[in-house]
């Protein structure tokens, strides 16, 4: 059998929150569907290890929030590969709580629903819970939810261990081998290479280390133990490939508009629109004020939506004389011009003014 075609089913992703007492907790689900129209029912699956699992059996309540295509790594990464055993997964969040005490994230959602526990059916390792709708709200129009196939395809992105769609990552290598040969990129031996989680896209760079873990700065890959697990979502050592990068010069070509080298140039994300500025640094992710863009750190993110390096762009600034030709009607200084209002179509006429108004 060849396990890849079960990428082929079709899922979305969703964090699926729930609150019992004084202990909330959330988890990214890809499971989620509705059963019935009338009355209107939703159902999820719930990995029984999962700490949502409990809470939601014993307060009968959950949410689903409809994650969109602009969901960031950071969130997806807090709720689908750590524990709420271990941290508040929704003290950096963008959440409400519901009448009925759940919590319900709005941070990149596009929609979300509160639901009522009306059946429950053992599966095995998971639990299907099916809930009737409480309430439910559209929060953004125009943006696109997140399949599981962009989650995979564009994201390369893979399942939870808790997930049911999960499949072990030795077990997918050994049915590709199977079914057609995968030559693993060469590294040369005990080098500075960087290499990419394949389950949530951390970099291990052998400049910086993992001191958390009690790996020190300038240890190769090569050279971590075999019990070492990625620090962001504790995927195994097996499951990291080399980082292919790019010839500088030929990269930079392709993807970079030309900007003079180290120039203290203001550069915008593409994703959420937040500008870099030289002059004041990042001092937040420990950039310097006085850094420019083109000496930031590869694996430095956007400090709003977490977007890749490669998602800045130079900020264009306009001449200003240029901008008010652009955008400013030309009118003769003091004229009689008649002025209409675009929203109720009244003509403001100089001639008569607006006594009414003084």
């Amino acid at each position: 059998m060849n396990l890849e075609s079960f990428f082929t089913l079709s899922y979305g992703l969703y964090i699926i929150s729930s609150e019992s007492g004084e202990k909330k907790n959330g988890y990214v689900a890809n499971t989620v569907f509705q059963v019935t129209a009338t009355p209107e029912q939703l159902a999820i699956s719930c990995n029984k290890d999962n700490l949502t699992e409990q809470i939601i059996a014993k307060s009968g309540r959950f949410s689903v929030s409809v994650l969109g295509k602009d969901a960031s790594k950071d969130l997806i990464g807090t709720f689908g590969y750590k524990s709420g055993k271990n941290i508040d997964k929704f003290s950096s969040v963008e959440y409400f709580t519901s009448p009925n005490g759940i919590p319900v994230v709005t941070e990149g959602s596009v929609a979300w629903f509160e639901c009522e526990v009306v059946q429950s059916l053992d599966v095995g390792t998971h639990v299907i819970f099916i809930g009737k709708v409480l309430d439910g709200e559209i929060l953004q129009k125009g943006i696109e939810p997140m399949t599981y196939a962009y989650y995979h395809e564009v994201r390369k992105m893979f399942s939870p261990k808790n997930a049911p769609t999960y499949i072990d990552k030795k077990k997918l290598k050994e049915n590709q081998a199977e079914t057609k040969p995968v030559e693993r990129p060469k590294v040369a031996v005990k080098s500075m290479q960087k290499w990419e989680c394949q389950v949530c896209g951390h970099i291990y760079d052998p400049a910086e280390g993992d001191p958390d873990s009690g790996i020190a700065p300038g240890t190769a890959f090569e050279d971590l133990p075999d019990d070492w697990v990625c620090p962001e979502c504790g995927a195994e050592k097996s499951d990291f490939e080399p980082v292919k990068e790019k010839n500088q010069e030929s990269a930079k070509e392709e993807t970079t508009p030309k900007v003079s080298v180290k120039s203290m140039q203001k550069w915008e994300c593409q994703v959420c629109g937040h500008i870099y500025d030289p002059a004041e640094g990042d001092p937040d992710s420990g950039i310097a004020p006085g850094t420019a863009f083109e000496d930031l750190p590869d694996d430095w993110v956007c400090p709003e939506c977490g977007a890749e390096k490669s998602d800045f762009e130079p900020l264009k600034e306009k001449n200003q004389e240029s901008a008010k030709e652009e955008t400013t009607p030309k009118v003769s200084v003091k004229s009689m011009q008649k002025w209409e209002c675009q929203v109720c179509g009244h003509i403001y006429d100089p001639a008569e003014g607006d006594p009414d108004s003084g």
